[in-house]
């Protein structure tokens, strides 16, 4: 995967761009993957309108291989008459985890409304856990709290089918899941660098779902990433 991101990056690519992102938790649609901090590196190249991302977690609370898991995004970004169409295939990898791997398909909409972006995005997978399927729907915004200091904000909601909440749960029936907002600030301390600030909220929103999960149904997540471009 790591050389599918550096061929695409030889082949006329618009250049690299990297990542690592320090978070208190791992939250995944509403659900905690990890009880503590996490380091999350990625390294993302495009080609026209293809992007392709590598992404990987390192969980720092656990005592033997921390390293669980890589994603690959091959994602394909259009506009058509304002809007924004963006199909993704992503691969789930966990390394030495027992876990199964797994692919899915999503598709991301985005339309803008006055100062606010609407958006949706529907993900189904289409490998190991066919038929289990996601689905969002949110309300952002973007602004300048002053030339090149960029602050972004969106909230949304999002549930899932019973395969879904079977695989990632153990709850066996579809469920309005999941409602939060998230909020960051990108600060652009030198030419190619940046560090962005950003909070997440989420809570489970189905009483039988709170009921079973093991981890808080209220999730406050803060963190940092760091990146840039070369």
């Amino acid at each position: 995967m790591f050389l599918l991101v550096l061929l695409a990056g030889s082949v006329g690519a618009q250049g690299y761009s990297a990542e690592v992102d320090l978070n208190s938790r791992y939250v995944w649609h509403g659900i905690a993957l990890s009880s503590g901090a996490v380091v999350q590196p990625s390294l993302t190249t495009s080609l026209a309108d293809l992007k392709i991302t590598l992404w990987g977690n390192y969980d720092t609370n656990l005592s033997s291989n921390q390293f669980n898991e890589v994603d690959l995004y091959l994602t394909y970004a259009r506009e058509f008459q304002g809007l924004g169409i963006e199909p993704t295939l992503q691969f789930y990898i966990y390394p030495n985890q027992g876990a199964n791997n797994t692919g899915e398909l999503a598709l991301k909409l985005a339309y803008p409304l006055w100062i606010l972006s609407a958006y949706t995005n529907q993900i189904i997978d289409v490998q190991h856990y066919g038929g289990s399927y996601f689905a969002d729907i949110g309300l952002a915004y973007s602004t300048e709290v002053r030339p090149g200091l960029p602050l972004q904000a969106a909230l949304y909601t999002g549930w899932g089918n019973t395969k879904f909440n079977e695989t990632n749960l153990g709850f066996s029936k579809s469920a309005h899941n999941v409602v939060g907002a998230d909020c960051c600030v990108t600060f652009y301390p030198l030419k190619g660098l940046y560090v962005r600030p950003h909070i997440n909220y989420s809570r489970l929103v189905d009483t039988d779902l709170r009921a079973i999960v093991t981890f808080p149904p209220s999730i406050l997540n803060v963190g940092v990433a760091v990146g840039g471009e070369f």
